[in-house]
């Protein structure tokens, strides 16, 4: 039944999109996609209309819904027969559909792409990183890297392929590409790119300053709430679609203030007792703890307290990759570090063997665990960073810590009923 569902909302959208013709702008990577998102949608939702993925729609079943404005509809027979009406709406009477579609590709296993880049045959490609995530199903990062490269065999002559330069394997993919290249980031190379970026402090709120750089232009930049290269990185990418369907830079910039950063992804918020808490929470990688832990080195007048959970699907190369945070993790000098998960254990040992206090550091099986005993864990006037896979749920533990608990819904990952109702793993 599964699989018939899936190819009835990927026939209707097929037809959708062959009605409407809408440029779509497809983007993929191990990390970044998100983020990338929201700033791509905010740069050219200004000047064309725009849609982009509902939620976390980015797999079989999200990209088609997406294209059908929709929901999931779940078990429920009438949802299923209000969608099937309304698609039928779209398709035969004819609706002001967007002109541009945002859709991020999400590649779980080998096959995902050919999937989605067939349905969908992007115009602009977007690739962020190549790193980790879920290598348990592709066993390296190179066949990675060979599945989410697939998206820029739909392109064609007349398309744009966005490539994040300073990802080494990204940059060894350019002589491939048949199509126009536009390269974004940090190193002096890339055609758009980020300078001088630090933390900053304005009117009220710390968030990440920069100056953003392309040909003769240079504009500063302040993204407010958030910290880290993460969102620089997706903001160049934004500039770069932009620059791709012809948008000015000063119209890119200007819609771009409205880039929304989504919750669990390294969010700046108020902690009790007047802590801050860096909020990391949706998901976690090697490459992206490792990025955070750097990041955080921004703040260093604050006493630091780490709270890493799991990081998941790793499979043979977890133990190995929770090992090999020990360095980073000793190196930020963490007044405290809580760890949570069956694969943090190994992390806690490693870091007992490099002669780390104690009495400093805290381990618990589950995030229940450490909610329970958070009192073992707080402290005033720090800087909490928060971070583990989707799984471990580690927004409960950064909901101990707000300073307004009943901010959560709006401020935190997961807040959904459908996500509550699970409740601790």
């Amino acid at each position: 039944m599964k699989k018939q569902l899936q190819n009835l909302l990927a026939g209707i959208s097929a037809k959708v999109l062959k009605k409407y013709q809408p440029l779509v702008i497809g983007i993929t990577g191990s990390v970044g996609k998100t983020s990338a998102k929201e700033a791509v949608y905010a740069a050219v939702s200004g000047t064309y209309k725009t849609k982009t993925n509902i939620k976390n729609y980015n797999n079989e079943f999200g990209v088609p819904l997406t294209i059908l404005q929709s929901e999931a509809p779940g078990k429920n027979i009438f949802k299923w027969a209000a969608l099937l009406y309304k698609a039928k709406h779209i398709l035969y009477d004819g609706i002001e559909y967007p002109k541009v579609l945002v859709l991020e590709l999400g590649v779980d296993r080998p096959g995902d792409m050919d999937y989605l880049a067939d349905l969908v045959q992007p115009k602009i490609a977007i690739i962020t990183a190549i790193g980790q995530s879920h290598i348990e199903f592709f066993g390296s990062e190179q066949s990675i890297l060979n599945e989410k490269k697939k998206i820029l065999k739909y392109l064609g002559s007349g398309g744009t392929a966005i490539i994040n330069y300073d990802n080494r394997m990204l940059r060894g993919l350019i002589p491939e590409v048949h199509s126009k290249i536009i390269t974004y980031g940090f190193d002096p190379g890339a055609e758009v790119r980020a300078e001088s970026i630090n933390t900053s402090f304005e009117k009220g709120d710390h968030g990440t300053s920069f100056a953003l750089v392309y040909a003769h232009h240079r504009h500063p930049v302040f993204l407010r709430g958030v910290l880290g290269n993460g969102h620089v990185l997706a903001y160049l990418a934004g500039i770069s679609a932009a620059l791709a369907l012809g948008i000015s830079m000063e119209e890119a910039v200007d819609s771009l203030s409205k880039y929304n950063a989504q919750p669990g992804r390294m969010r700046i918020l108020a902690g009790a007792d007047d802590s801050i808490i860096i909020d990391d929470t949706y998901n976690s990688s090697p490459q992206a703890v490792k990025m955070a832990l750097k990041e955080l080195k921004q703040f260093p007048e604050k006493k630091k307290i780490l709270i890493l959970g799991d990081m998941l699907e790793l499979g043979a190369y977890s133990r190995k990759e929770h090992i090999d945070l020990a360095e980073e993790v000793s190196n930020l000098q963490p007044a405290k570090i809580v760890l949570i998960g069956k694969e943090m254990s190994a992390l806690a040992a490693q870091i007992m063997k490099m002669g780390y206090p104690k009495e400093h550091l805290f381990y618990f099986k589950n995030i229940s665990e450490a909610v329970n005993d958070v009192k073992k864990i707080v402290e005033p006037k720090v800087l909490y960073f928060v971070k583990g896979s989707q799984g471990m749920r580690m927004e409960h533990m950064v909901k101990e810590l707000l300073l307004d608990k009943s901010s959560a819904k709006e401020l935190l990952a997961r807040q959904n009923k459908e996500w509550l109702k699970k409740g601790f793993i």
